[in-house]
């Protein structure tokens, strides 16, 4: 078990739990964990991964967030690509409307993130870690969804207006199929965007990662 910080979420201290490694830990490990760093802790888990699941649920963690990971084709999409997609804008890192993106984008990813593992990480500093290129719409001058796109991945969404966003998204996956022949994003549970994103695809297959937190 290897103990880590994270700078973007310095409020927890995280754990990596290796593979088979949950038969050599013990609850008591983690009551001692709190009481040296006094600080909650966090463990990120493969959703099949039982044995350290039930380690963890046993020793007082609670489950706070499920990531699913995304790829798709086309053909997974629950209505066909074209639908209703309206002409989206591109942006790159020192175009105009890219810092109002990144600002949207850090807005959402705070308050997405509240409930699971408060930011502790500036606007500035968040800025520096997002793709180069992005794609939005406006609605009276105000960038209203984003998303910020790494050749087929989709990095991040964001949305000032969560009963609009399905339109952009149809229009965000036509975009990309009509470049690519899959995409792939990651999509939390507590993440309202993504979810409306993944909810358009037939998603039995996919892989799922869970976010454990003990609090002290």
């Amino acid at each position: 078990m290897t103990v880590y910080n994270n700078p973007f979420h310095s409020g927890h201290v995280y754990l990596r739990i290796g593979e088979h490694e949950a038969d050599g830990i013990r609850p008591p490990q983690f009551e001692k964990l709190l009481a040296e760093y006094r600080r909650p802790l966090q463990a990120m888990v493969s959703s099949n991964d039982r044995g350290t699941v039930d380690l963890l649920v046993k020793s007082g963690f609670i489950l706070k967030r499920r990531c699913f990971e995304c790829s798709f084709s086309a053909s997974d999409l629950l209505f066909p690509p074209e639908a209703e997609a309206k002409p989206l804008t591109e942006t790159a890192r020192g175009s105009r409307d890219y810092p109002e993106c990144s600002k949207l984008m850090y807005a959402y990813y705070r308050d997405t993130h509240e409930p699971v593992n408060p930011v502790t990480a500036s606007e500035s500093e968040f800025r520096e870690t997002l793709p180069a290129s992005a794609v939005y719409t406006k609605a009276e001058g105000i960038v209203e969804a984003a998303a910020f796109i790494e050749g087929n991945e989709i990095a991040y969404v964001c949305s000032r207006a969560l009963d609009r966003f399905s339109d952009f998204a149809r229009s965000l996956l036509a975009y990309l199929f009509s470049r690519y022949e899959t995409v792939s994003f990651e999509a939390d549970d507590t993440d309202p965007a993504a979810t409306m994103l993944r909810n358009m695809f037939s998603s039995a297959n996919e892989a799922s990662w869970d976010t454990y937190v003990k609090y002290p």
